[in-house]
């Protein structure tokens, strides 16, 4: 087996500085969570979930303690490619979402 990165949040971290919309990025290995910044008085994890599954990519919102975070947990057998696609989708989701405030 190969491992071709450390953690997915080294490849999320050039998506956070062309979006408003997120706060911070976390994540160990291939987990990762993307905390978002709304400013509108809702939280915005259910929305970009909801543009990421109309894109093909299933990830989750997890909203608690004023929490707005959206999480993803892809299979720990994927392709480069395949993470790339992810990042890619997310990127587009949290555009999409980012201009509609």
């Amino acid at each position: 087996m190969r491992i071709f990165f450390r953690s997915i949040t080294h490849l999320l971290h050039p998506i956070t500085l062309s979006n408003q919309v997120i706060n911070e990025v976390r994540g160990l290995g291939l987990l990762g969570a993307i905390s978002l910044r709304s400013t509108i008085n809702a939280p915005l994890a259910p929305i970009v979930v909801q543009e990421a599954l109309k894109r093909g990519l299933l990830c989750r919102a997890v909203l608690y303690d004023g929490q707005d975070t959206l999480a993803f947990a892809p299979p720990f057998i994927i392709t480069k490619e395949q993470v790339e696609q992810i990042i890619a989708i997310l990127h587009e989701a949290l555009l999409v979402v980012g201009k509609s405030l």
